[in-house]
């Protein structure tokens, strides 16, 4: 009933009752952690698929980027 109104409609309270809805069910958390999961299953994946490729440099500089990307809290 809370989330049929527009969100132009949304009061403050109706903002205050969701947020904590999500942090009672942690849903939150997990999609932090299934994202991290998901993240670093691919980075394995990307790893040995260019682990056979010339230009190792290249790749592994990749890679740290990539890494960095995914390691970032803000």
């Amino acid at each position: 009933e809370r989330l049929r109104p527009a969100r132009e409609e949304r009061t403050a309270d109706d903002v205050r009752w969701l947020l904590d809805l999500i942090e009672r069910t942690g849903s939150l958390r997990y999609a932090q952690a299934r994202a991290e999961a998901l993240a670093s299953a691919a980075l394995r994946e990307l790893e040995s698929v260019l682990a056979d490729l010339p230009g190792r440099a290249a790749a592994e500089s990749l890679l740290d980027g990539l890494r960095d990307l995914t390691n970032r809290t803000t």
